[in-house]
């Protein structure tokens, strides 16, 4: 059977006791909501003649729908606000609610809505649990985080911290020089309690030694003690400076590797994520990444020296009174072993939690024009409420655990230390030891406990640091949908023909968006896409510039798939103008050049001419060199998409992709636009997504599409005599002007 989690025996013992049951079973899923709407389970299940839906009750487990697979016509998954709904409709035309679900199992129940349907058609169960399977963790079943891969409960440690330092081989020198430096620190820590000893025993302890000679042994163990202190500051200093520089440097190569895999990364990925949850993994997790090789990894090492050798020192001091203080250790590593599992789990929750308040955050400020539009603030406040409720409770849930682990290492620390006062004093008191070496031992003993409870308490610092980098690594390892095959060739001079074969694509498999799609485009041609909303216009021009890769059928440009032109030369020869015109937080000329940086000044503005973007430009203060602020926002919707079709201009590609270019400027601004896109179209391969329609009067062809399929195609006259679907758009139109 293919399923994503084990399937529970009373589910599969409630279908085997249905009357209906037949044939062997195909595959099973739970939802996460109840047909109620409350939170809770609820099994499909699939077999070789139908299709159950079960509900889990106090005690049992009971079979609520049941639909033979003959008489399935249907099976559609429907999006609705917060979540959806799966409805299968019967060859009799009834529909019926199967079951619901969560908005995190959209996709899922999109691909199973599909397969299903497919196999009662065909008997053929082709299912990519690929989508179901990432939402749940493969080893323990748990539900995993919306967008993430990583499961806390089965991270695997040591492959993480070993992945981790990795990036420490390029800095191998600096890294030998830190540690002999923090060695050298150790020894002259471990180098006062020694002289302390030295003290009482041979110079304040009654002896034959002369007055004046106990005076110049105590003047030279004080330089000496004075000595010890100096180096181990300024060693400390040196140490912090190379630390610094090196953690620095790493940060630097893993968030600059993260940015890079994240601009090579397919549309696809970020469809379904949130850009307040990415840049929350760019900033956040590499800044815990910092703060751990900066400040806890040296440390870290600092104490493990610590350890071994105050260790050994205590050995040789009385190695009977060291058994007695290594009684705890074993009792110190497991409580570092048991909540060290806790504390990770409670980390990566409050990870998560911390990005779903950013990215509510971001969503918010990003939309304030349409908060303050619609009035609902309170709205967008009750939102970040609740969900920076859910990041304090993670965060208290944190805290609390670490507030119980502090106080039992101090206590048993403290153990073992009074464990050593008493039997060392009875060792003195036999003649077995000197006092000086018991006081010796003592001060051993705190800088040996310090190190042991601080590499305890590192696992606070190393289950932070593992979480962020196992995210940031989620993203290193996520490969992109759209891979430039090892042959891609250059297109070099583009002539500007378009192909498409039998395209088929759907951003859900089974749920195609435009089907068995053909059209041929010369070059030169101008073509204008037009269409009900969500007929699959926009989907072609995604195609056509390879934001996606068709799952079916080909893509020509000038007689080449492709998929087999490298990257960059279709960047050159595709330029796209779109209805919501983005621009970067630079000057006017840096978004102007930014598809040619090395364009000069002259260049960049004849382009700004030809998109009538110039006289605009010239009455800034300062002009080219004006900054356009985030997204563009000093500038107007008009002016913003003067300087994106000057961009494309300057660009110079021999096919344009419009979309949507004039659908949300005023009258005045649109001509001045339309002037502008009739100089940037001239002698281009040009495809033109028009909002209206008397746009396009005079393309060279005009292509209907129509739920997917290519509905009509001809010139504006032809069209309006068919009296088809075009016609009726344009009618439909006119009415709605009047």
């Amino acid at each position: 059977m293919a399923a994503p989690l084990e399937v529970p025996q009373p589910v599969l013992n409630a279908v085997r006791s249905h009357p209906g049951c037949g044939g062997e079973f195909q595959f099973a899923i739970h939802t996460d909501v109840r047909s109620d709407g409350s939170f809770g389970e609820e099994w499909l299940v699939v077999t070789a003649g139908a299709l159950y839906i079960l509900q889990r009750l106090e005690d049992s487990v009971e079979v609520s729908r049941y639909i033979p697979l003959n008489t399935l016509e249907s099976l559609k998954a429907e999006t609705m606000v917060g979540g959806g709904v799966l409805y299968a409709m019967t060859k009799e035309q009834t529909a019926i609610e199967l079951l619901r679900y969560s908005g995190s199992q959209a996709k899922v129940f999109g691909e199973v809505a599909g397969a299903v349907e497919k196999y009662a058609k065909t008997g053929n169960f082709d299912l990519d649990l690929s989508a179901i399977e990432q939402q749940f963790c493969p080893k323990c079943g748990r539900r995993l985080t919306e967008g993430s891969r990583v499961c806390p409960n089965c991270l695997d440690h040591g492959r993480t911290f070993k992945r981790l330092m990795a990036y420490v081989r390029p800095y191998r020198a600096q890294t030998v020089l830190l540690v002999c430096v923090l060695t050298v620190i150790t020894a002259a820590q471990m180098l006062p309690p020694y002289v302390t000893k030295m003290i009482i025993d041979d110079v304040l302890t009654p002896a034959t030694t002369r007055g004046h000679l106990r005076q110049m042994m105590l003047t030279a163990l004080v330089l000496i003690l004075a000595g010890a202190y100096l180096l181990r500051h300024l060693l400390t200093i040196f140490s912090g400076r190379i630390s610094g520089w090196l953690g620095n440097s790493l940060t630097y190569d893993i968030r600059r590797e993260v940015f890079r895999s994240l601009q090579h990364l397919s549309l696809s990925y970020f469809d379904g994520r949130q850009t307040g949850a990415v840049m929350s993994r760019v900033n956040h997790d590499t800044q815990h990444l910092h703060s751990f090789l900066v400040n806890v990894l040296p440390f870290g090492i600092h104490c493990i020296l610590m350890v071994l050798g105050i260790g050994a020192i205590l050995f040789v001091i009385s190695w009977k009174i060291t058994l007695f203080i290594l009684m705890p250790i074993p009792l110190l590593v497991w409580i570092g072993r048991t909540v060290w599992q806790q504390l990770h789990t409670s980390y990566a929750r409050y990870f998560e939690r911390r990005s779903r308040l950013n990215a509510t955050v971001g969503d918010s400020l990003w939309g304030i024009r349409v908060v303050k539009a619609f009035s609902q603030e309170g709205r967008e406040i009750d939102r970040f409420g609740e969900k920076n409720l859910d990041f304090r409770e993670a965060g208290v849930a944190l805290e609390q655990k670490w507030a119980f682990y502090m106080p039992a290492i101090s206590f048993v620390t403290m153990s073992g230390t009074m464990i050593v006062w008493y039997v060392g004093s009875l060792d003195v008191i036999a003649g077995g030891m000197t006092l000086g070496a018991l006081v010796w031992y003592v001060g051993n003993l705190a800088m040996f406990y310090g190190p042991v409870q601080t590499l305890t308490n590192i696992t606070n610092y190393l289950s932070n640091a593992l979480t962020s980098a196992e995210r940031v690594f989620e993203i290193l390892d996520t490969e992109p949908d759209i891979v430039e095959s090892e042959d891609a060739v250059d297109l070099g001079e583009v002539e500007g023909n378009i192909e498409m074969q039998h395209v088929t694509f759907g951003y859900n498999r089974f749920q195609p968006v435009i089907e068995d799609f053909s059209l041929k485009i010369e070059a030169g041609e101008t073509i204008g896409l037009v269409g009900r909303s969500g007929s699959g216009k926009s989907t072609i021009m995604n195609l056509i510039c390879r934001f996606y890769d068709v799952q079916e059928g080909r893509v020509l440009i000038d007689g080449v798939d492709i998929r087999s032109i490298r990257k960059d030369s279709l960047g050159r020869s595709i330029g796209v103008v779109l209805q919501e015109t983005f621009l970067f937080d630079g000057t006017v000329a840096e978004n102007i050049s930014y598809g040619r940086p090395e364009s000069t000044l002259l260049e960049i503005i004849q382009s700004a001419k030809a998109a009538n973007a110039h006289d605009f430009i010239v009455s800034f203060p300062d002009g080219y060199d004006t900054r356009v602020g985030e997204r563009g926002g000093k500038l107007s919707l008009g002016e913003r998409q003067r300087v994106s079709i000057a961009r494309a201009i300057l660009n110079d590609p021999r096919i344009l992709i419009l979309d949507e270019a004039t659908s949300s400027v005023d009258t005045e601004t649109e001509k001045q636009i339309q002037q502008a896109l009739e100089r940037l179209t001239r002698d281009r391969t040009t495809l033109v997504i028009a909002h209206r329609l008397s746009t396009l009067r005079n393309a060279d062809r005009i292509v209907v599409v129509h739920e997917g399929k290519l509905a009509e195609c001809g010139r504006h006259d032809e069209l309006m005599r068919q009296h088809g679907l075009y016609y009726w758009l344009i009618t439909a139109q006119e009415v709605f002007k009047e």
